[in-house]
């Protein structure tokens, strides 16, 4: 199966839209906290621009919690996936893959650590890139999908 890139423009572009459709601020989740809340925390704790992991988010699941696995083997909002992100995401954060799967929050954290970790090694390999800059994270999106 081919791996689906997601290219930042067309990732930023879902986020504006889904902001405008839906008004604003990112909708409440399932499990009472907001999702908003989980974006904002796993943002800041990994460093990871919130913007691009709303925008990785709408994009993958149009911020839905799927119940059960999808069709393309991915988990949550998030679309972690068995075999690959999932249990990198483990690894990274220690969390349990039952909450990866199936808890809003772990699933946006573990998401987000992923692209740090990716993150990590790219803005290592070109240190002329600026991690504060959301444009320079397009390879990284690139290497995370």
């Amino acid at each position: 199966m081919a791996t689906r890139r997601l290219p930042l423009g067309l990732v930023c572009a879902s986020l504006t839209a889904a902001r405008a459709a839906c008004g604003g601020p990112v909708p409440t989740g399932q499990s009472g906290a907001t999702l908003s809340a989980a974006f904002q925390g796993a943002a800041a704790h990994e460093g990871v621009p919130l913007r691009l992991l709303e925008a990785i988010g709408w994009q993958e699941s149009r911020w839905f919690m799927p119940p059960h696995r999808n069709i393309e083997g991915g988990y949550g909002l998030m679309n972690l996936k068995d075999g690959s992100t999932l249990q990198e995401a483990h690894r990274l954060t220690g969390l349990p893959l039952e909450a990866l799967e199936h808890d809003p929050t772990a699933n946006i954290q573990g998401a987000a650590a992923v692209l740090r970790h990716v993150a990590d090694h790219y803005f290592a390999e070109y240190p002329t890139r600026d991690p504060s800059a959301l444009s320079d994270w397009f390879e990284v999106v690139e290497r995370y999908s």
